[in-house]
């Protein structure tokens, strides 16, 4: 199987030094961590690729969704089975990608989200959580979450 994580970014130079680590325990020959450049103002992509990460521009206009399609043609480009969007400023265990994408292994599954675990919850935070858990438990997924995001690429979501 083989799974694309694209990682959004726009003036993210700050937060993109953490993802080395996990772009470590993703580098296999069917794995990709892929930092897409949303036309930033910092140096976004020196820290990136000074970072060990694969990285190119967003070929699209600026935004998050021209960044994920820019992302996603080169995931349909690769071939990936399974396609992956976190956002840039978020932490994400080692092994959170490979038990997201375990779960794919299942038929009846076709997208998955991780768990947020917050340093300091506020109200909207614990509220949303609360959400994510009826969403597990339903099978309904009401709302896609920055902080990650797997699917089937079969399943083919495409933001506009």
């Amino acid at each position: 199987m083989r799974v694309l994580l694209i990682v959004p970014a726009r003036n993210e130079a700050l937060t993109l030094g953490r993802w080395a680590t996990l772009a470590g325990t993703m580098n296999a020959a069917d794995r990709r961590l892929l930092v897409v450049d949303d036309h930033s103002t910092d140096d976004t992509m020196q820290v990136a690729r000074a970072a060990g990460l694969e990285c190119m521009g967003s070929r699209l206009a600026p935004g998050k969704a021209g960044a994920v399609r820019t992302g996603l043609d080169e995931a349909a480009r690769w071939g990936a089975d399974v396609v992956g969007i976190a956002d840039a400023d978020v932490e994400l265990e080692n092994d959170a990608v490979e038990a997201a994408a375990a779960r794919l292994a299942d038929p009846a599954v076709g997208m998955v989200t991780g768990r947020q675990v917050f340093d300091r919850p506020d109200a909207y935070d614990r509220f949303t959580s609360r959400v994510r858990r009826i969403e597990s438990i339903t099978g309904d997924v009401m709302s896609v979450h920055g902080q990650l995001l797997l699917w089937r690429a079969e399943v083919g979501p495409v933001p506009t």
